[in-house]
């Protein structure tokens, strides 16, 4: 038995490590990294700014270890949980684009074990983002210069405290919305956005207005409550006049700035307790998840009600051989002008990648499309104004793919090999599409 779950780790490990590997080389790991970075310059200013992006009003903590480890691990909390999701929504499909998955259906890895292996690598993943923005941290209270001395505690116990459990719970969400076939598009992108702005919403209406009372841990995924709370009730301890305001983001201040040494958040085992209730839903996600995987098998993918087509369009059709009669041995073989083969088109292109991105699409899109049509131009303005939004969300389904269908069906170096690239019309066809769309 310990055999085998030495085992299972081993396979574990090299599925995080070889994810890790392979996503770390992505210009989208730096680019999230360095906007992450700037912002974390932005979200400490200089004592003489005449704004706060974390303030208690006109009260703030001396940037020490404490205070600066705090704030930073908000802002990785509340920013970083967004571009997370999509960083690390495509492991499943990376599998499957590569045909390393068809390897893997072969061996007796179980379902549970790669999706908690997956979950697993996006965490790894994300805690060395995190790890890396706790580093900036540190140099940013250095560069700020209110205090020298770095609290080798208090600096990271926010982000390992806090900001880890949420980027577990955002590596367990993303492998359960890449196994749920009507998650693993641009509708589980768009629930997903939406999901996060909710939770933000829920966070901002849950912070407590009495400065005494501290947020329970366990219901604070993203673990900003816990902060928040903490740092009000030692405000209200050293200033009677706070009233216990909160504001976050970029504000004017309201009076002279006026600063206190802050502790920091006295960890009491029912907080950390709180706290990694959350990496256990994390791995209970990653379970449920299993149950929703199909080993990479492609018959759930065909369409219902549909087999002989569906083997006709995957099988390959066999090549008849030429007959003698169709090629003459010796027979002058005429070419036509290269020319004239590769002529400009610019209308065909555009009707072809107009109808390559209408392709497969449902009859009842075209319903619900000529329903918000007729609505934006019927209903009274102040109704129009509430169909805009989803009018404008209901294509992006098929705008998602204009940029990467090429590359998804391996057809780049035959495309973009052509005199004449296709782009300009991708574009075109995609505003050819939204004029469809815009509510007048």
């Amino acid at each position: 038995m310990t055999r085998r779950c030495i085992s299972e780790l081993r396979i574990v490990y090299h599925l995080m490590r070889a994810d890790l590997f392979e996503r770390a080389r992505r210009y989208s790991f730096l680019i999230t990294l360095g906007f992450v970075v700037f912002a974390a310059y932005l979200y400490i200013p200089p004592q003489e700014a005449d704004y706060l992006t974390l303030g208690l009003g006109k009260y703030r903590g001396m940037y020490n270890s404490a205070w600066v480890g705090s704030a930073v691990a908000v802002l990785s909390s509340s920013l970083l949980s967004l571009p997370a999701f999509y960083l690390v929504k495509n492991a499943v499909e990376r599998d499957e684009r590569t045909r390393v998955g068809q390897i893997i259906a072969t061996t007796p890895l179980s379902k549970p074990l790669y999706t908690l292996g997956k979950a697993f690598s996006n965490f790894v993943f994300l805690a060395v983002m995190v790890g890396v923005i706790a580093l900036a941290a540190a140099g940013m209270q250095l560069i700020r210069g209110e205090s020298f001395r770095l609290d080798l505690w208090a600096l990271p116990s926010p982000f390992v405290f806090c900001v880890l459990p949420a980027m577990a719970m955002i590596a367990a969400i993303a492998i359960l919305f890449e196994t749920i076939a009507w998650l693993r598009g641009t509708l589980g992108n768009v629930v997903y956005f939406f999901l996060w702005l909710g939770v933000l919403i829920a966070t901002a209406e849950s912070i407590p207005t009495d400065p005494h009372r501290i947020a329970a841990p366990a219901n604070d995924v993203w673990g900003n409550l816990v902060i928040l709370s903490s740092m009000m009730r030692d405000t209200a301890a050293t200033f009677p006049n706070y009233t216990g305001s909160v504001a976050i983001g970029a504000i004017t201040l309201p009076a002279p700035l006026q600063t206190f040494p802050w502790e920091g958040i006295h960890w009491t085992s029912e907080i950390i307790l709180g706290r990694l209730l959350w990496f256990g839903a994390a791995i209970g996600l990653s379970l449920i998840a299993a149950s929703f995987f199909r080993r990479f098998d492609p018959a759930p993918l065909a369409p219902r009600g549909k087999p002989a087509r569906a083997r006709a369009a995957v099988m390959p059709q066999p090549v008849e051989p030429e007959s003698e009669e169709t090629v003459a041995p010796g027979a002058p073989i005429q070419l036509s002008p290269l020319t004239s083969r590769l002529r400009s088109r610019r209308i065909s292109l555009l009707l072809a990648e107009l109808h390559t991105m209408l392709k497969g699409t449902y009859w009842w899109w075209f319903i619900v499309a000529l329903g918000l049509i007729l609505a934006g131009l019927l209903v009274p303005t102040d109704i129009a104004r509430q169909v805009l939004p989803v009018t404008w969300l209901w294509p992006l389904a098929l705008w998602s793919s204009m940029g990467c269908r090429e590359v998804r069906y391996g057809a780049g170096q035959l495309v973009f090999s052509a005199p004449h690239r296709p782009v300009v019309a991708t574009s075109a066809a995609g505003q050819d599409k939204s004029t469809l769309h815009r509510v007048s």
